[in-house]
């Protein structure tokens, strides 16, 4: 044998197998996957795990002018320990590939630092390729112009069509690799692909059937899977799970699963865990929806996926439950249901009422009583950007104890609803301190939504500031933009005064023993009804105090009501209602004018004590399904 050819065997180390796709070459050892470089065509195929700890900074495989065009099978086994520091373009295991197919291989503790533009743990770009069952856990630092940045591939594009990312899953971080500005970060960085599409007509590119747990943070185009979904490009059964943020000038391009997409078909993202309210496409899930199989819309749990339900998030079938998905579900408490009408969230302690947040459009209902004493300052539900917009049956439970310190507008215990429900849920002892307008012990703000059967009893409490303004027993303000709602068989009892001292001129305005203030109704089809409900609310303001109402600007109708709570203003005051403005109807409802230190104001009948004790002052009350009383006592509610 010639000196030269045993050098040459001795320099490079030999595979198994001929390269052939039947014949694959076996790759054992990191030698032997730096020389894939040695022939870009070949068909490789690991035969164990390789650590790549020794090579403190690998040179990505295959470049945009000399792509890697073979195929790796990873076999089930691991690439440990990939190091890159770079500041060229196109960065990953893989540079560039090109009518390739990636399978079956997980990457593990990567760690990625470069100033360049599209880089991926796997692969940099992916012309024409399929990329299947890979995994990549690790993290990636990326510099201050770079773009195109993906926990798996930076860029995805296909000259042909239904090339895929499919069976795919990734976990660790995406960030800036500097200190930097918040103008500074990346553009286009995403979870599992920083940037996909397709240019060709008629042609498409998919990910499907993956997840991510990767932790994004970028300028513009930022996703928890896809930092920007570009032409003709679809996304299928898929979900993403890690933190999203978007710290650049531009961060309005951000979302839970995508930053900027094209088409997402039955795929999730979480809120809480995003941190992200909205995503270009896709549907937001709550942690205890997605530990359910029937969330999962379509999706094939016999061939692909697979769930332990109450217990993990659907995870590719063959691998284990990733560590992201296992700390969440300790660190996210798990309701029974599936937040569907038919099979609502069941809400058993103060944890999982607080997790309704996570998901404003679900159906919830109380399995039992809640005590949140060990919140020191709740956080209502809902905001006036993002309602809550489902629907909460309290199915006869109390929620207690609740404690709101808070400077700002729309407090309760939900913060602003919208085409909401909420029913048969009673409230004791809420001490509400609040210095904003909007405030009530159940909604500060309800908008176009029912509320049915919600009871507050005990030592409630409403302290508001001396400019507060539509401050009520139950709802701080109502209105509907479309038909008429309804607030029906409903109690308060307690106080509503001023959280400081004051004269009576700077106490707030629009104060009710049940709602602050009505708005928002028309004289045809848009009324508020409050019907068969009362008050034994205590009330104190300045201008429209009220029993039941403090103030109505628009059209509402008042039906089979009386109040009893002691109304104390220093203008417009009412037993019912403090102040109308427009067209409104009350029909048989009734004040004590001893205990609510009130003459009649022209709204509601008063009526001595006495009277408000007998049945027969109650002209046409329904006091055989609704209402009861004993002689000598006021009515109450069935």
């Amino acid at each position: 044998m010639p000196d030269a050819i045993y050098n040459l065997v001795q320099s490079y180390p030999v595979m198994g197998g001929t390269g052939t796709q039947t014949n694959p070459l076996i790759i054992t050892n990191a030698e032997q996957l730096n020389k894939i470089r040695q022939d870009l065509t070949a068909h490789y195929k690991l035969g164990a795990n390789i650590d790549l700890s020794t090579i403190t900074n690998w040179e990505p495989i295959g470049t945009e002018e000399n792509p890697f065009t073979g195929t790796l099978d990873g076999d089930g086994y691991t690439i440990s320990n990939l190091k890159i520091n770079s500041s060229n373009n196109i960065i990953g295991l893989f540079g560039y590939i090109y009518k390739s197919d990636i399978k079956n291989l997980t990457l593990q503790n990567y760690s990625i630092t470069t100033y360049g533009s599209s880089i991926g743990s796997l692969v940099g770009i992916s012309n024409t390729s399929t990329i299947t069952n890979v995994s990549a856990i690790g993290n990636i630092y990326y510099g201050t112009n770079s773009s195109w940045v993906g926990g798996l591939v930076g860029e995805f594009n296909s000259e042909y069509n239904d090339q895929a990312i499919s069976k795919c899953y990734t976990e660790g971080t995406i960030s800036c690799s500097r200190s930097a500005t918040s103008t500074q970060y990346g553009s286009g960085i995403g979870g599992i692909v920083g940037w996909i599409g397709n240019y060709e007509d008629r042609k498409y590119v998919k990910i499907q059937n993956s997840y991510s747990a990767m932790d994004v943070i970028g300028n513009d185009c930022v996703g928890g899977l896809v930092g920007l979904a570009f032409y003709r490009t679809r996304i299928i059964n898929t979900y993403a799970i890690g933190q999203v943020k978007a710290a650049g000038a531009q961060g309005g391009l951000v979302g839970g699963l995508e930053g900027e997409s094209q088409s997402a078909t039955n795929s999730y993202w979480i809120r809480e865990t995003t941190g992200q309210a909205t995503s270009e496409l896709g549907t937001v899930k709550s942690v205890s929806a997605l530990t359910k199989q029937a969330t999962y819309n379509s999706w094939d749990f016999a061939n692909t996926w697979t769930i332990e339900e109450g217990t993990s998030l659907a995870y590719l079938q063959g691998r284990s439950v990733p560590d992201k998905i296992q700390s969440l579900i300790k660190d996210y408490p798990v309701m029974g249901g599936l937040g569907t009408q038919a099979s609502p969230f069941i809400i058993t302690d103060a944890e999982q009422l607080r997790k309704v947040k996570q998901d404003l459009a679900a159906y919830y209902k109380l399995g039992a009583d809640v005590d949140l004493s060990a919140i020191s300052n709740w956080e209502p539900i809902g905001t006036e950007e993002e309602p809550f917009i489902g629907n909460f049956d309290g199915a006869g439970y109390t929620i207690k104890n609740m404690k709101i310190n808070s400077a700002k507008n729309f407090q309760g215990l939900f913060g602003y609803i919208y085409k909401a429900t909420i029913q048969n849920v009673k409230l004791e002892n809420y001490q509400i301190i609040a210095t904003g307008t909007y405030i009530g012990g159940l909604t500060g703000y309800c908008n176009t939504s029912t509320i049915t059967n919600v009871r507050a009893i005990g030592n409630n409490k409403i302290q508001y500031g001396t400019n507060s303004e539509a401050v009520g027993g139950l709802i701080g303000e109502v209105c509907t933009e479309s038909g008429s709602r309804y607030i029906t068989k409903c109690y308060t009892e307690g106080t509503i005064c001023c959280s400081r001292s004051a004269t009576t001129t700077q106490y707030g305005g629009l104060i009710g023993g049940i709602i602050g203030n009505v708005v928002g109704g028309d004289a045809t089809s848009r009324y508020i009804y409050l019907q068969n409900s009362y008050s034994n609310m205590s009330v104190i303001g300045n201008g429209a105090v009220g029993g039941l109402v403090g103030g109505i600007s628009d059209y509402a109708v008042m039906q089979y009501c009386y109040a009893t709570g002691k109304v104390t203003g220093a203008s417009e005051t009412g037993g019912i209602v403090g102040a109308i403005w427009t067209d409104r109807k009350c029909t048989s409802c009734y004040y004590d004018t001893a205990t609510t230190a009130q003459e009649d104001n022209g709204y509601g009948t008063p009526k001595t004590t006495d009277e408000m004790k007998k049945q027969s002052t109650y002209s046409n009350w329904d006091f055989t399904n609704t209402w009861q009383i004993a002689e000598g006592q006021y009515p109450t509610l069935k």
